[in-house]
């Protein structure tokens, strides 16, 4: 029987079904009444008209990387913002001057029509997908795990090649987490600024793989509160972190910045709590309360002109670190004039990911928890957990994690703290 039995053979017959010749003058019809629509419909109108220049350029581009792709804005939200680079977006959707996006799963559309239809059933309507980590005030961050998201993450990583030259990734993203930064308005509706994307595993101690901040929310700090963001969830995972190698020309020009005012906070905090009592500092210690590895100490340190050499009676060569007060105290003021958005590690609500079905750990039931001592009465008595020969219960179920956690750190609390101590 046709269809496993669900239709009789009367029911299954499509020979009365086949397009007539009167069906296919008016599909001919219908289809040419939706291509004057999807024309009107492509927001042709709001693209601006190139310039010789421009239009030789873009012919240039074309013929040099064989890409065919008219693609010259993307109509975002209540916003036209001009595209600075191309990205592999399908054919069908490239060949268009005007991309239009949804602003919450960020799904690409050829008409504003289209568009406006999927809005009104979007699944990330009221916020990204993943889960809130950090807010405070109107600024939001979501955690989104590629292998979890895989069709979001793949949207984002298409949509900031838009505006980074650099940007490689754009379907693999199972391997990595990304950031998503969202304001908040007086609705309390998230609107996507940015984000920064973070391998879950690398034995570089890259804390930050790529950054984008959108056009329309740059020269407001964003871009510097997402790295800052990064150095404050690597010093969480107790560890230093520096970016993903090598920088682009503005990644570059936006770290050393970083670098520099971090360093000159870290050095006034260290003054001013110890009442210019401060003796000895080292390159460690700001690496360990900063978050940055020693390298990216040294070039901040270099940035404010603090790292002086000199030779010693045995000539051999000294370095050591000047504080000039007023320059750094002059420096900081200047930047937080700016009044841009400054980052709150209380706020933070975060743990490290544990990845693997072990919790991340490669081991098996074996493990013994360190921390407990139980006696062989004891084990007579408790017929839910097991003990090895020494009275140590074995691991069995989530406690293996909690354990390790435990036993992994020394001091649990933050590096900040403990290296305030350390220098007093």
């Amino acid at each position: 029987l046709p269809y496993r039995g669900l239709f009789s053979f009367e029911q299954a017959n499509t020979y009365y079904t086949q397009p007539t010749q009167e069906s296919k003058i008016q599909f001919n019809k219908l289809l040419k009444e939706s291509e004057d629509l999807k024309l009107h419909n492509g927001d042709l109108s709001l693209v601006k008209k190139l310039t010789t220049e421009e239009e030789q350029a873009q012919h240039d581009y074309e013929v040099q990387t064989l890409t065919i792709s008219k693609m010259r804005c993307i109509h975002f939200r209540n916003y036209e913002i001009d595209t600075w680079y191309k990205s592999p977006y399908p054919q069908e959707y490239s060949s268009k001057y005007v991309l239009n996006l949804c602003e919450y799963c960020l799904k690409y559309f050829s008409s504003s029509f289209t568009l406006k239809r999927h809005e009104l059933k979007c699944q990330y309507l009221k916020h990204p997908p993943g889960n809130e980590i950090y807010r405070d005030g109107k600024v939001a961050i979501f955690e989104i795990d590629g292998r979890k998201n895989v069709v979001y993450c793949q949207n984002l990583c298409l949509f900031a090649k838009l505006f980074l030259n650099s940007k490689t990734l754009y379907y693999d993203v199972e391997p990595f987490m990304f950031y998503v930064l969202c304001e908040l308005d007086s609705e309390n509706n998230y609107h996507f600024v940015g984000y920064f994307s973070k391998e879950k595993l690398n034995g570089t101690n890259y804390n930050l793989s790529c950054i984008m901040t959108l056009p329309i929310y740059q020269r407001k700090g964003y871009g510097n509160f997402l790295i800052d963001f990064s150095y404050l969830l690597s010093k969480r995972e107790y560890r230093l972190g520096t970016p993903e190698k090598p920088l682009s020309d503005l990644g570059l020009l936006s770290y050393r910045n970083y670098w520099k005012i971090s360093i000159a906070k870290a050095l006034l905090k260290f003054v001013e709590t110890y009442d210019m009592e401060l003796n000895s500092i080292s390159i460690d210690d700001l690496a360990n309360f900063t978050g940055m590895i020693h390298n990216d100490v040294i070039v901040g340190l270099e940035q404010l002109n603090a790292l002086v050499m000199r030779r010693n009676n045995n000539r051999k060569f000294e370095y050591g670190i000047i504080i000039n007060i007023p320059h750094i105290k002059e420096l900081i003021s200047r930047w937080d004039q700016k009044g841009y958005v400054q980052l709150n590690p209380i706020k933070l609500i975060w743990k490290s990911v544990i990845l693997g079905p072990s919790g991340g750990i490669n081991t098996t039931s074996t493990m013994v928890i360190t921390t407990e001592k139980h006696s062989q009465d004891d084990s007579t008595t408790d017929h839910n957990n097991k003990y090895d020969e020494k009275g140590n219960q074995l691991m069995s179920n989530i406690s293996l994690i909690i354990n390790f956690l435990r036993d992994d750190l020394e001091d649990d609390r933050d590096l900040e703290d403990q290296i305030m101590e350390r220098v007093k």
